[in-house]
């Protein structure tokens, strides 16, 4: 059996649904994959399926556990480490990119580590559009080197619409939830604006904030920060795994995504503004038939408004009235339309055919 090594720096493949399918993609395909990263607390850090193993980076050093046919290195600090294990081991090696670092924001002594380990690449995976042609630009390899592969797991996830966040935080019976998922600091997700639109949400709807990793004390700063905050509430388990997620989605009525490049670092400049496809948040939503709230920004806003996967604001001042447009016949139709476009658009289980092609070519 052909093994495959995966250099994740970050670590985080539980929470990520898209490198998660992949490798057991990639598993049922009968690869054996083993997945590097360090050893972190806080989040869960488990083997996805049968077929792949964890292995710990120390202080990130690669100590090989076994011999390998192909490396894919994760991001920034998986591409260079992918790079120079595999010129160690003479194999090839690839990359697959969900942050992606512009030169005039990192400075050239920060990028060109990253750019120098691209050219020896024998693929790269992008999510598509805009996206891969500045990822093919910016590390200065071939454009058709690049696979597009949208952030997203794999099928679409029917569930029965739950009562468990109005059982859980006891709300009233008649309020609808509109969930958001993500960063409780982070200025770019604009949590800030969005909980003061909450004032003018009156009766209708309530906000819950839900955070992937168990952060007590920033669920704090935010109570202290917005002390007078209305219809504002957090998930009664945050931390909780991608699995047990789905409780969380599938009680809710509209799931929240917004996205303002602040250009304080090269996290959050570029590499938001070319967001694209790149968004595990708003896939995850539309995986479960959760209709999304977005705020205008390119691609993928430009998605929900042409198939109805439910609204874009153009300014987020406005989202209060969006909100009181809303009705159930909306929720039900762009439930169905959101299936749909994970079906024929994002689903990994479709997209991956390109990636196992040209693994295939490289480990032959």
């Amino acid at each position: 059996m052909k093994k495959i090594m995966i250099l994740h720096p970050e670590g985080n493949i539980n929470f990520n649904p898209n490198l998660t399918g992949i490798v057991e993609i990639l598993c049922e395909q009968q690869y054996v994959v083993h997945y590097y990263c360090p050893r972190k607390s806080g989040f869960s850090q488990i083997p996805p399926c049968s077929g792949a193993t964890i292995v710990y980076l120390e202080n990130n050093q690669v100590r090989l556990a076994d011999s390998y046919d192909l490396i894919i290195g994760v991001d920034y600090g998986g591409i260079i480490l992918a790079s120079m294990v595999a010129r160690q081991l003479r194999i090839p090696y690839g990359f697959i990119s969900y942050e992606l670092f512009f030169s005039d924001e990192t400075g050239m002594k920060f990028k060109t580590p990253e750019i120098e380990s691209c050219q020896g690449i024998a693929f790269a995976v992008c999510q598509g559009g805009e996206r891969s042609r500045q990822l093919a630009i910016e590390n200065r390899f071939p454009p058709e080197k690049v696979i597009n592969i949208p952030v997203a797991g794999r099928s679409p996830q029917r569930g029965l619409k739950t009562r468990w966040l109005h059982e859980s935080l006891g709300l009233p019976a008649n309020r609808k939830v509109a969930l958001y998922i993500g960063s409780l600091v982070s200025a770019w997700a604009m949590l800030d604006e969005l909980i003061e639109n909450t004032h003018y949400w009156g009766d209708e709807w309530v906000l819950v904030l839900h955070t992937r990793y168990d952060e007590p004390r920033l669920v704090q700063d935010v109570h202290k920060k917005h002390p007078e905050a209305r219809n504002v509430f957090f998930s009664p388990e945050c931390g909780i795994s991608f699995e047990k997620l789905q409780n969380l989605i599938y009680a809710a009525d509209m799931g929240l995504a917004f996205y303002k490049p602040t250009f304080t670092d090269f996290y959050d400049g570029k590499n938001l503004q070319y967001i694209g496809l790149s968004s595990g948040k708003i896939a995850t939503y539309l995986q479960h038939g959760l209709p999304v709230v977005t705020n205008a920004s390119g691609e993928i806003s430009d998605y929900v408004e042409q198939y109805k996967l439910g609204f874009a604001v153009r300014d987020i001042r406005q989202l209060h009235l969006e909100l009181r447009k809303v009705n159930s016949t909306d929720l039900a139709e762009s439930r169905e339309s959101c299936f749909r476009f994970f079906h024929e658009k994002l689903d990994l289980n479709t997209q991956a055919g390109p990636l196992l092609e040209v693994i295939k070519q490289a480990v032959s």
